[in-house]
């Protein structure tokens, strides 16, 4: 039986279906990395920002590189850091050119990367495991296509 919501509405293309899959998979990727994060009362955003702070090391790095740098775009990259300053997690100082800030993971917000990532590492481990070397190699090989046609 059909869907009376549907009709009229052209088939999915292989196109689509692909780009609808990648779509799907993303979020599920998202909540899952999000659950564990939670126990931790960090947001999947917030422990990005938090990585590349802690990456950056103790010289730290101007929020517009963080902003850069981030796996997901973040529209208030600026309100993400005064929440994580507001929680111990992030020290920010001007630079020399007084309009630059310079952030940088506090010891405590390095040391909860450090308790975290071994759980963001199995998460991700996880949900790749279904996959060979080779798929997993062909896998990468795909989406380092797709991400340059969205970079051009």
């Amino acid at each position: 039986m059909s869907n009376p919501h549907l009709v009229g509405l052209a088939p999915v293309s292989r196109q689509q279906a692909a780009v609808r899959a990648l779509l799907s998979i993303a979020e599920g990727v998202r909540r899952r990395l999000e659950g564990d994060l939670g126990s931790h009362g960090v947001t999947l955003q917030q422990f990005n920002v938090l990585r590349v702070l802690a990456e950056a090391g103790e010289s730290g790095m101007p929020t517009l590189a963080v902003a850069d740098r981030l796996l997901e775009r973040a529209p208030g990259v600026t309100r993400l850091m005064d929440r994580l300053e507001r929680q111990g997690l992030v020290v920010r100082t001007r630079g020399t050119d007084r309009r630059q800030v310079i952030c940088a993971a506090s010891p405590a917000g390095a040391a909860l990367v450090a308790k975290m990532l071994p759980g963001v590492n199995e998460v991700e481990e996880s949900i790749v495991a279904c996959l060979n070397p080779n798929e997993l190699g062909a896998l990468l090989h795909f989406l380092n296509r797709l991400q340059n046609r969205l970079a051009s």
